[in-house]
């Protein structure tokens, strides 16, 4: 059992079951119109004062009028400029660059290893065998 704070019981209900709160919302919507009352003319005083108090009628209004209003929410377009000036962008880059700085050492230092076990091999190789001349080559 999740813990839901007096009042807003009525808007757990409506998160559990949407399709539930939205069928009973059209009805209620529905019977207003056919009493020739609109929504907006229903303050909360008037709807707290019908219902008991703690009661789902006091809450429902309560809910109604908490609504945000939609507006449009507008972001400004990213362009690569507008990227390079953020701190972030900054800070990857930089330690983009000190990895890249870091493997290219480790490689430089691994060829030079390399290069060094050869060359000994080739000499230890190399060392008890004498030249050969043009004529054993032939």
């Amino acid at each position: 059992k999740i813990y839901v704070p007096d009042g807003f019981g009525d808007f757990m209900d409506a998160l559990s079951d949407p399709r539930a709160f939205a069928s009973a919302q059209e009805k209620r919507a529905e019977q207003l119109k056919s009493l020739g009352i609109e929504e907006s003319d229903i303050g909360t005083n008037v709807i707290e004062s019908k219902g008991k108090p703690g009661g789902k009628a006091g809450a429902a209004g309560k809910k109604e009028d908490e609504k945000p209003k939609k507006e449009e929410i507008k972001f400004d377009q990213i362009t690569p400029e507008s990227l390079m000036v953020e701190k972030a962008f900054n800070k990857a880059t930089k330690k983009h660059q000190k990895e890249l700085a870091s493997l290219k050492k480790k490689q430089l230092k691994e060829l030079n290893s390399v290069c060094k076990v050869q060359c000994t091999s080739i000499e230890k190789a190399a060392k008890g065998k004498k030249p050969m001349t043009c004529e054993e080559i032939e």
